[in-house]
């Protein structure tokens, strides 16, 4: 990463909603626009791993192996034809109620989600690529940010991932350096210096919070961060559906979202 006017992204937390930005990366293909540094806090660090070295096709594939019970302990059987808020509410009442009844311990196991990780990732892969990596995460119990790169990550970066996605309900795993960590992406505001320290002059921040800021809001942070005359582009995904669909419908739907929004900004630019 030596060369002059770096390209960096910064990819928000959204759960299921993560294929838009895979969606994003195909919109970026097509515009033949490369970048040199993703970064990324919650699925938005699961979908920078991947965008190092997977194409979106590729993307997607290991996309549609998620599933509401590969991440939860639940039966998405019992929800499937609820909509909207009333879902969400009642995921996290099944969720509960499962945990409780069968397995009072953790109502998102790590040792799942780790299995789930390497079999859709390849950390060296992550590790080898030109493109630079980055990951936030939460550490416990100081809940201080912690911004990692590639080249500082003593590990695989797959753990990383996992320390970023972690959420922890019953009881807390140690993950990394015997230390203790938990997503609280949608409560942090960006790190979007990330991208700075690294020396990126035009940045993506790609955002599918489903309580997100404005462009107005996240002009500010952005303002103190680059310099005027150098290129920020936010895209955001609005009329947000529920994080906890993780059905391949919705994936669909959120990824043609994440390359048409992408396409339409792209174009703005212009």
């Amino acid at each position: 990463m030596d060369k002059k006017n770096k390209t960096g992204i910064f990819l928000t937390g959204g759960g299921g909603i993560g294929s838009f930005q895979i969606g994003f990366f195909k919109a970026l293909e097509e515009a033949e626009i490369s970048f040199d540094l993703v970064c990324g806090g919650s699925v938005g660090a699961l979908i920078g791993g991947a965008a190092t070295y997977l194409t979106p096709e590729e993307m997607m594939e290991a996309w549609k192996t998620l599933t509401l019970e590969s991440v939860l302990k639940i039966d998405s059987r019992k929800v499937k034809d609820l909509q909207g808020t009333k879902r969400d509410l009642m995921l996290i009442k099944e969720c509960f109620l499962s945990c409780c009844h069968r397995d009072p311990k953790l109502m998102i196991d790590i040792d799942d989600i780790r299995k789930l990780l390497y079999a859709s990732l390849d950390g060296d892969k992550i590790k080898e690529s030109k493109i630079d990596f980055g990951v936030t995460t939460t550490v416990l119990p100081s809940f201080e940010l912690q911004k990692t790169f590639k080249e500082d990550m003593k590990t695989n970066p797959l753990e990383y991932i996992l320390a970023s996605i972690y959420l922890p309900i019953f009881s807390r795993q140690r993950i990394i350096n015997n230390k203790h960590y938990v997503d609280l992406t949608r409560w942090r505001r960006y790190p979007i210096e990330m991208l700075k320290e690294k020396g990126c002059t035009s940045a993506y921040i790609v955002n599918i919070e489903t309580e997100h800021k404005t462009k107005s809001k996240l002009e500010r942070p952005i303002s103190q961060v680059f310099d005027e005359g150098e290129d920020v582009t936010i895209v955001n995904y609005e009329n947000l559906p529920s994080i906890l669909d993780f059905s391949n419908e919705q994936a669909l739907i959120n990824y043609q979202n994440g390359y048409e929004t992408t396409m339409r900004v792209l174009e703005k630019k212009r």
